[in-house]
């Protein structure tokens, strides 16, 4: 299954959204800073990153791009309380793939991080499809 990193500076609600998510088979870890959160990604990058956007130091969307250039492949989701659809366009300019509010439904997130996840497949099937075409199509050069 895949592996979630949950940067959320309240415990409770960090541990709840990683106790919840190993129930369905996710491996997950919580973490309380962006720069924590940033050193896990570039040490050993997970699957999916839930990142809240008010955090001690960094914000969440200094964190999102900081995970863009360092896991490109990394999914993100955003969570916030004070979100408006501003903030939503400028999560998903820095790399979110979904946008939730607090307070966070868990069956929503589970569904969310399933879709995450589901469009990673596709999206590592589809670069292994291309990468097997291009090795498999070595054609000479055709002269008309």
């Amino acid at each position: 299954m895949a592996t979630i990193l949950i940067i959320e500076d309240e415990e409770v609600l960090a541990r709840n959204m990683r106790d919840s998510l190993a129930l369905t088979g996710y491996t997950a870890r919580c973490v309380e800073s962006g720069e924590q959160g940033i050193e896990l990604v570039e040490s050993d990058p997970p699957d999916v990153v839930i990142v809240d956007y008010r955090l001690p130091g960094k914000n969440g969307l200094e964190v999102l791009n900081a995970i863009g250039q360092s896991s490109p492949r990394t999914g993100a989701i955003m969570v916030t309380a004070h979100g408006d659809v501003a903030m939503a366009v400028q999560a998903m300019k820095a790399g979110a793939a979904e946008f939730l509010a607090k307070p966070i439904d868990l069956d929503t997130l589970h569904l969310i991080v399933e879709r995450v996840v589901s469009r990673q497949h596709v999206a590592d099937d589809l670069n292994y499809f291309r990468n097997r075409d291009r090795e498999q199509v070595r054609s000479e050069p055709i002269i008309g």
